[in-house]
This record gives structure tokens, C-alpha cells and sequence, in this order.
């Protein structure tokens, strides 16, 4: 091919390329002396980038110029009336989305749908294709039905409107993320109607890296990240170690400890309606082979069954074996405490507590209580383990802060059969039948969220 073909077949592709970029940031009505450039995040404390979308609520900032005698802007036809004067001038703008700017969907005249309109004494300029969003719709991931699964089994992702999920991204063995693509009409990816689950097939090629699971939202251009625990199994909890009984549920007779509870090393138990997964041990509530009634408590320490340990004694265990990726100085945001559960029927009352302190009471410094199911939604197991997880940074500032206060204390580890929590979405509490409840897999894992 010659060189002028090249050359020529280069300067229309570049064409091709740009033209659908021009409506971005000019439109044709534009006055020579306004005009928009670009638009970028102005949020304190988070770096400027630019965007072709927001969130209602968000601090913007425009690029521009001729903005000198401004008289107004508006947001899909609203007006803006919170501005930062300490950053106007001629050639830059910054304001605050108003929270009620109508989304493109609810605007039919097309010169305002998706527009950042300027308006001064002496003209106006207009920013096309530029996507508003409402904030009370924003998409979240809050919960992983279980973080140490394998290659084949299914897991199921929770949150709010991820109904535009478009893929999940899980950590690579080779460091590479592997993609599960949502196909219609296909198995491996679905996405509840609500927008509220995805449940999705955990590929081939993951569980020897731990990492974050992305959810990608291609239409939108976004991302939603889980914490980083997933695979994450460096750091679990031990029965045994340098001579010592350290995870003792069997401190003192007289102590009534443990209560409808057995500990089974995994060596020495075979169930076979219980998944796999459990590492090295299982606590059963009740004793195997029995079940029991599951009556409603009548107080805030009348538990179904438990055992007792030390998580301060275990934590300062796992920071001295860490190899550096714990410290006492650890910010405690950056780590969780989690566990393994299942129980022999759908979740549909009851929470699971742990309290690092037995003799906390309800939800102090010293007490977590968690449930997956809430009224009229019970929890389906679906065959899998429930990985429940305990931010540690809702009680301490770092890691050492907890080791310290739970090393002088027994925990206890717990099902309570009560609104422990009062929670207007847990009061269906209710007797079950014939119940059973399992127990593995405590451990440390790292606990932080990727930003774009």
C-alpha cells in the first residue's frame, strides 16, 4: 500500500473516532465566547477526574470560558442554586447537582435531555450528552453469600439496582481478573429482577489469589467493588498450636461451656448434607446426630447454643505469623473478622452473634449480631456455606486496640433466637422444628474496597 493511502485511510479513521466525541462537549447553539470544554469531580478530600456522567448531590466543576457575567445554570432544565465562589471565574465553574434533576427518561424535549446549560449576560453554552443520575438509585454491593468458594460452585452477590450488571470480574491465579459475561438467557450469570442478587458461576482459573470481585456496568461505564476478601484463607483461626488448646470451647465445667455445642475435627467427621469447604474443624449446635427445637429466646442471653474461645489470644497469634501483613498498628477499617455457617433449613429467624466479650449484651463495644434473612425473606443456603463477616473498625481504631481488649476476656461465639438488634425487618422471630446449626472457618481477612 502506498504511503499517501496510508495516510489518507489514518486521517479518516481519527475522524471516525472523534465524531461521536464532539457532542460530548460542544453543541452547535453554542455562543463563540461560551463555552464548556469539559466537566470534572470537585468532591473534598477526593481527586479531580473528568466524567461523562453524575450522581445528583455531587460537587462539579466545568472547564471552560466567557463565563464571566454568569446569570445561571441548569442541570437537564433545573437550576442550579449551590455554587463554591471561591472557585468561579471566567473560565471555571463550580456547583452542586441539584438532588432533584429530572433523569433523561422523564424529559421529552431533547434540547434539555442530558444538558449542562450556562447561561451569562452576554450568552449561553451548552454541554450535550452528559448522563445525570439519581443518587437514591445508586447501584452498592453490601454482601457475598460465601468468600471461599471454588471453581464451579455458585455464589451469590447482594446489594441494591444491580440490574445493569453487565459482568463479574473475579481474581485470577495468574494475577489477571476472569471474566463471567452476562449472556440472556444464559445460566452462569443471572440478575434478579429487583436488581437485589446476582448469582453467578465462580470460574475456572480463581482461589489461589484473594482479591476484590468487580461488577461491571458497561452501559453505565461503572464499577462496583466487594472488599478484598474474597479467597482470602491466609489467617484462620487454630485449634492447636505450640501445645496449646487455642480455639477451647471447653474451659471449665462449672462454666456450662460449651452449650448444645461439639467441636469435630474435619478429619474425623463425615456429613453428607454439609457442603464442603470447612478447613480443619466444624462446631455443630447441637451435638451430633441430634436436632433440637429451636425455641424463641426469651432475653438478650438466653442463646440456642454455643462456644467459647479467646479472639484476642487468636488475633495476636495471627499478627505474629503473618510475615509482616498484619500489625497491632493495622488501621482497623482495613481488616474483618468472618466465619462459615450453615444451617440445615432456609435462615428465617435468629442471628448469629459473636461476642468477642461473652458478658457484653446486645450490640456494645464488645458484641456483633448478624442475619441474612429479614421478615418474609428467609435465606436460602442453596447448598453453600453463609460467610457472615464483623467489621472491626465499628468498635477500635487499629488492630491493637482490639487485640488488647479481647486478650483479658472469653468470647463466645453464639445463635440467639431474638431481635437483639430491635430491627424493624427482624421481628418475625419465630420456633423452629428439627434445627441444626454449623460452624467453621474463623478467621482475619483484609477487609478494603477498590476506588475507580
Amino acid at each position: 500500500m502506498k504511503i499517501t493511502d496510508k495516510i489518507l485511510k489514518n486521517l479518516c479513521l481519527s475522524a471516525l473516532l472523534l465524531f461521536p466525541l464532539l457532542g460530548v462537549f460542544s453543541c452547535s447553539d453554542d455562543d463563540d465566547d461560551v463555552r464548556i470544554y469539559s466537566v470534572w469531580t470537585n468532591m473534598l478530600n477526593e481527586e479531580s477526574k473528568q466524567i461523562s456522567s453524575v450522581y445528583t448531590g455531587t460537587w462539579i466543576r466545568l472547564d471552560g470560558s466567557g463565563f464571566s457575567g454568569l446569570e445561571a445554570i441548569y442541570c437537564n432544565g433545573l437550576q442550579v442554586t449551590e455554587y463554591n465562589s471561591t472557585y468561579m471565574s471566567d473560565s471555571h465553574l463550580t456547583f452542586r447537582v441539584p438532588s432533584g434533576v429530572p433523569m433523561s427518561h422523564e424529559i421529552a424535549d431533547e434540547s434539555v435531555r442530558n444538558t449542562i446549560r450556562v447561561l451569562t449576560s452576554h450568552g449561553e453554552g451548552i454541554y450535550c450528552n452528559f448522563i445525570f443520575k439519581d443518587v437514591n438509585k445508586m447501584p452498592s454491593i453490601t454482601d457475598v453469600s460465601y468468600t471461599l468458594p471454588k471453581s464451579g460452585d455458585f455464589i451469590t452477590i447482594m446489594g441494591k439496582f444491580l440490574n445493569s450488571a453487565s459482568a463479574v470480574y473475579f481474581p485470577g491465579n495468574d494475577g489477571n481478573e476472569v471474566a463471567v459475561p452476562f449472556i440472556e438467557g444464559g445460566e452462569d450469570m443471572t440478575v434478579t429482577v429487583d436488581g437485589t442478587r446476582i448469582r453467578v458461576k465462580v470460574p475456572q482459573g480463581v482461589g489461589e489469589r484473594s482479591g476484590s470481585i468487580r461488577v461491571e456496568m458497561a452501559d453505565r461505564g461503572e464499577n462496583y467493588y466487594t472488599p478484598n476478601y474474597m479467597f482470602y484463607d491466609k489467617a484462620m483461626f487454630v485449634h492447636d498450636h505450640e501445645g496449646t488448646v487455642a480455639l477451647d470451647y471447653g474451659l471449665d465445667s462449672n462454666l456450662d461451656s460449651p452449650k448444645n455445642c461439639k467441636y469435630y475435627p474435619i478429619s474425623s467427621i463425615s456429613i453428607p448434607s454439609l457442603p464442603e469447604g470447612a478447613r480443619d474443624y466444624i462446631f455443630c449446635m447441637p451435638e451430633l446426630p441430634a436436632t433440637l427445637p429451636l425455641p424463641v429466646a426469651t432475653h438478650n442471653d438466653d442463646t440456642f447454643g454455643f462456644f467459647r474461645f479467646s479472639t484476642g489470644k487468636q488475633l495476636a497469634y495471627l499478627v505474629e505469623h503473618s510475615n509482616g501483613e498484619f500489625a497491632r498498628e493495622t488501621d482497623a477499617r482495613k481488616v474483618a473478622l468472618q466465619a462459615d455457617i450453615y444451617i440445615n433449613q432456609p435462615w428465617s429467624t435468629g442471628v448469629v452473634a459473636w461476642r468477642m466479650d461473652k458478658s457484653s449484651r446486645g450490640n456494645g463495644a464488645g458484641a456483633w449480631n448478624v442475619a441474612a434473612w429479614t421478615n418474609n425473606k428467609p435465606y436460602d443456603f442453596a447448598g453453600s456455606w453463609k460467610t457472615v463477616t464483623f467489621p472491626i473498625h465499628t468498635k477500635y481504631a487499629i488492630l491493637g486496640e482490639a487485640i488488647d481488649t479481647w486478650s483479658g476476656v472469653q468470647s463466645l461465639f453464639a445463635f440467639l433466637n431474638y431481635n437483639i438488634q430491635n430491627d424493624a425487618n427482624l421481628t418475625n422471630i419465630k420456633q423452629l422444628d428439627n434445627f441444626r446449626l454449623f460452624v467453621t472457618n474463623l478467621r482475619l481477612v483484609p477487609y478494603e474496597t477498590p476506588e475507580e
